[in-house]
């Protein structure tokens, strides 16, 4: 299976700065799980899928952990936490750094499945 079997064409691209409800929205619309990321001058700046906008505060869906896995868990992934999951905007959800290939690249099966 080659890059092009599964993307759209033309590409739709999202801005760092598009809210997250106006892409999600576009997700449903054209019937995509993720987009890229791209600046004012069309560099690759990341990637933004439906995983990004599942756990969000105002759906109800935000992660919530126990008191006690709370305690073992580092400050730093509980504040990157709390932040996607009240971000406003793709700059805040997104996965970085985004990756590209050409269409013609071939996709394979990862060594151990598919995550």
């Amino acid at each position: 299976m080659k890059a092009r079997d599964v993307m759209v064409s033309p590409v739709i691209t999202v801005k760092p700065s598009s809210g997250v409800k106006e892409v999600a929205k576009i997700f449903l619309e054209r019937r995509i799980s993720a987009a890229p990321v791209v600046d004012d001058q069309g560099k690759l700046v990341g990637i933004v899928s439906e995983g990004d906008l599942m756990h969000r505060a105002e759906a109800g869906t935000e992660r919530h952990r126990s008191w006690w896995l709370r305690a073992l868990t580092a400050e730093e992934t509980l504040a990157a936490e709390y932040v996607k999951a009240h971000a406003r905007k793709v700059a805040a959800a997104e996965s970085t750094p985004g990756v590209s290939a050409a269409t013609d690249n071939l996709i394979t099966r990862p060594r151990g499945g598919w995550t």
